[in-house]
Order: structure tokens, then sequence, then C-alpha cells
């Protein structure tokens, strides 16, 4: 007997980002938002996040034990990389006073600016890895569910900033 959950993966899916998003949000509430303070400490609503959404994606991936294990392999291999590629990124991204400074003057200007601007590649690249990975494991996902996901993504990331001083 299917759960009421399992009936309905977006509504499920959608519930349980917003679950992640709160999570990240009373994380930062309670450790301080005043400077970049947020970049200095271990996040733990992402990879508790991460684990609900590879538990969500179990229930809905059809496939054999051992393959569902190298599903789960994979996707934690992927989502680490990404993890420390964003936290790298935002380092160089947010970095002010002394820090930037070191940064700066240690890091030749290729890298430093390839560090720095790596977000705006790595936020679209998220739901593109998760679209191979599917479809690594057989998986028939449309593209324009991926065009979509990058699209809705990319919005999420820059919108807010295209959007300051409009009243809503």
């Amino acid at each position: 007997m299917q759960t009421q959950l399992t009936k309905y993966p977006y509504i499920s899916l959608t519930l349980l980002s917003l679950l992640c998003g709160l999570l990240w949000r009373i994380e930062v509430a309670y450790h301080g938002w005043t400077g970049l303070i947020w970049l200095k400490y271990f996040h733990w609503a992402v990879p508790v996040g991460f684990g609900l959404f590879l538990i969500w994606a179990n229930g809905f991936v059809d496939m054999i034990a051992n393959k569902k294990v190298l599903f789960n392999v994979v996707a934690i291999i992927f989502g680490v990389l990404v993890y420390y590629i964003l936290y790298v990124s935002l380092t160089y991204f947010f970095s002010q006073g002394p820090t930037a400074y070191m940064l700066l003057n240690t890091t030749p200007a290729w890298k430093y600016n390839l560090f720095r601007n790596a977000y705006y590649l790595i936020i679209p690249f998220m739901p593109v890895g998760t679209f191979f990975i599917l479809k690594l494991f057989g998986k028939n996902i449309s593209l324009a569910r991926l065009v979509l996901s990058v699209v809705g993504i990319i919005q999420l990331a820059i919108g807010p900033r295209m959007c300051r001083g409009i009243q809503i």
C-alpha cells in the first residue's frame, strides 16, 4: 500500500525542500547573521537536507538493492564535491578585510577570479549533475524538466539580487 507522500512525489519534494530551507534558516538564526559569520561554521542543515533528499529519492527510484547502493554512493560523492567547491567559491566571493587581502595577494589573478565566480557555474550544475546521475541509473527524465530545474535554481540564486528595491 502506498503512502500519501509516495502517491504525490512533487508535493512531497516541495514539502521536503521547504523543510530544508526552514532548517537552514533556523540554523543561521541560531548562530547569528551579523557580518559573514555564516561562512565560518559548518551548516548541519546542508547534509541533513541532502540525506532527507536521498531518502526521498530512494522511495521513488525503483532498482535492485546493489544498484541502489551504488546510486547512493555516486550521489553522496557528487554532493560532497558540490558542497566543497561551493564552500571554496563562497569563501572567495564573500571575503573581506584581511582575509580578502591575503587571498588576493597569494592567489594568481586567474585562479582568484575562477574561485570567486565559480558560484555562478556551480548553482546551475547541481540539477545538471543530478540529471546525469539519474540517467546513468536508467531513469527517464525529460530534457524539459532539466531546463525547468536549471532556470528555477538560477532564478532562486540570482533573482533576489535583480529585484532589490522592488517593493512587493
